[in-house]
């Protein structure tokens, strides 16, 4: 009963929530501020087994070897 009262009242709020306001214009420049939890000893992937490294790092390899739009290499 209580999980459908919860399924209920999320479908209200989704249905009836405003729209998305007009998206903001992305300018150049700037800073970018990251939050980490700690400071890599390395960003050499290969030269440690630190997690932080491989959290920071795989953002920088993974665009090294994706897919395309047709999901070929």
């Amino acid at each position: 009963m209580i999980t459908r009262i919860a399924t209920l009242a999320a479908v209200v709020l989704l249905t009836t929530a405003p729209a998305a306001t007009a998206q903001e214009q992305p300018r150049t420049g700037g800073v970018l501020k990251a939050g980490m939890i700690g400071e890599a000893p390395t960003l050499d992937l290969h030269a440690t087994t630190a997690v932080i490294t491989q959290q920071i790092t795989w953002h920088m390899y993974e665009t090294l070897y994706t897919y395309d739009k047709n999901f070929a290499k």
